[in-house]
C-alpha cells in the first residue's frame, strides 16, 4: 500500500516560510520537494510526485503545474534548493571547472546530443568540482518561480556527505546509495576522491554486479575495506544481503540524526535530498 501523503501543500499549514528551508529534487521521472525548519524539530513536510512526459518527452509542464498547484512552495523561504538528476555531468579537477569553455567542451564531448543548457558548476572538498549541463528551459522555470535558488547536480551532496565521514588511513572507503533504478557508487582513497559515478540497473542483480566491478577495477580489497550503503531501504536489504555473499564488511550508512530530528518522514526521503542541507557551504 501506498502510505505517502498526498494532501496539497497550501499555506495555511506553516505559520511562515521565512525560517523554512525548501529542497526541490527533479529528475525524469519524479518530483520529490520537502520544507522544513533545522531549528525547529518535526518541522518537515515531504511529498512526492511522479511526473508525465508530454509528447515530445518533456516533463516540463507537468512540473510547473505541480508546483502552481501547490502554493506553499511559492512562498518566501530563508533558502531555495534545486537537486537535478541528470546523466549530464562530469566530475573534473578545480583547474578545469574554472574554464567554462573547457568545461562546455567536456560535456559536447561526453554528451554530444544534450539539449540547449547552461552550465552549473558545484565545488567540492579536495580541488574537485561536479559540473553538469541543467536544460535551459527548466533553470529558466525555476528562476521565475523561485527567484535565485542553488542548483547542485544529485551526486554532490552525496560526495560532500560520504567524504565528510570517510576514514583516515590508506585504504579505500567506497559507498553506494540506491534508489528505484539506478545506484551511485563513490570511491575515496587518501583524502582523494577516486570515483563518482551513477549505473542505471533494472534489477537488484545488476546492482550488485556494478558495485562490484568497481573493486575489482580499483583493486578495492573486499576482505580488508568496508563497504557503506545507503538509500532506499527495501533495496538495500537485499542488495547488502547479496553483497555479503563476496565482502565481509558491508554495513548500511548511520542515518543522520539532525535530518531524523527534523521528522521521521525523512527516512522516507532521497537520501542526496535530506543530507544536502548538512553539507551545504
Amino acid at each position: 500500500m501506498d502510505s505517502r501523503d498526498y494532501t496539497p501543500l497550501t499555506a495555511s499549514m506553516v505559520q511562515s516560510t521565512r525560517d523554512m528551508q525548501l529542497i526541490i529534487r527533479t529528475s525524469e521521472t519524479a518530483l520529490d520537494v520537502a520544507l522544513f525548519n533545522q531549528a525547529e524539530d518535526n518541522s518537515l513536510i515531504l511529498r512526492h510526485f511522479g511526473l508525465e512526459p508530454d509528447a515530445d518527452g518533456s516533463v516540463l509542464r507537468h512540473l510547473e503545474e505541480i508546483i502552481y498547484d501547490n502554493p506553499l512552495l511559492l512562498g518566501d523561504f530563508a533558502r531555495v534548493d534545486i537537486i537535478v538528476d541528470t546523466p549530464v555531468f562530469a566530475v573534473v579537477p578545480d583547474r578545469v571547472a574554472d574554464d567554462a569553455d573547457l568545461c562546455e567542451t567536456i560535456l559536447d564531448q561526453m554528451f554530444p546530443d544534450r539539449d540547449d543548457s547552461e552550465l552549473v558548476v558545484n565545488r567540492l572538498p579536495d580541488n574537485a568540482s561536479v559540473v553538469m549541463a541543467v536544460r535551459n528551459d527548466l533553470a529558466g522555470f525555476f528562476r521565475r518561480a523561485f527567484g535565485s535558488p542553488q542548483f547542485f547536480c544529485h551526486l554532490t551532496p552525496l560526495i560532500k556527505f560520504y567524504g565528510d565521514r570517510r576514514r583516515h588511513g590508506n585504504t579505500a572507503r567506497m559507498f553506494a546509495n540506491l534508489r528505484p533504478g539506478a545506484v551511485d557508487i563513490f570511491v575515496f582513497g587518501y583524502h582523494t576522491l577516486v570515483l563518482a559515478n551513477t549505473v542505471p540497473f533494472r534489477d537488484t542483480a545488476d546492482a550488485v554486479y556494478y558495485i562490484l566491478a568497481v573493486r575489482d577495477l580499483l583493486s578495492i580489497n573486499d576482505d580488508a575495506d568496508e563497504l557503506l550503503v545507503s538509500g532506499d531501504s527495501d533495496l538495500r536489504k537485499v542488495v547488502i544481503a547479496d553483497l555479503r555473499k563476496f565482502i565481509p564488511y558491508v554495513m548500511p550508512v548511520i542515518f543522520p540524526s539532525a535530518m531524523f530530528r527534523v521528522g521521521r518522514d525523512a527516512l522516507n526521503a532521497p537520501f542526496d535530498l535530506i543530507v544536502l542541507p548538512l553539507c551545504e557551504s
